[in-house]
């Protein structure tokens, strides 16, 4: 199915109104960033981030270099900040 072409002129040397806001909003679906409570992945935030950083190295690190390159041990051996780090969401920030 090929859905309509949204069409939009912004005007140049201009700056998006609130409307222009509006009418883009309407054409896309909004995606939930949101984490669920029971979910199998790490919650996202700043402040998640520094905690996994923070338990790391005050406990993981001890058996980072003996555990990480085996699955079953290091869930709870790595670092676990990858995710922050790729999405700008630094630990180092505060």
């Amino acid at each position: 199915m090929e859905l309509p072409q949204f069409s939009f002129q912004p005007k140049s040397n201009s700056f998006l109104t609130e409307n222009d806001f509006e009418k883009i909003k309407a054409v896309f679906k909004t995606v939930s960033l949101s984490t669920p409570k029971n979910t199998p992945f790490q919650k996202g935030g700043t402040t998640t981030g520094i905690r996994y950083l923070k338990s790391f190295l005050e406990e993981r690190v001890a058996n980072y270099s003996r555990h990480i390159s085996k699955p079953e041990l290091g869930r709870h051996s790595c670092d676990r900040i990858s995710p922050y780090i790729a999405w700008e969401i630094s630990p180092f920030d505060k």
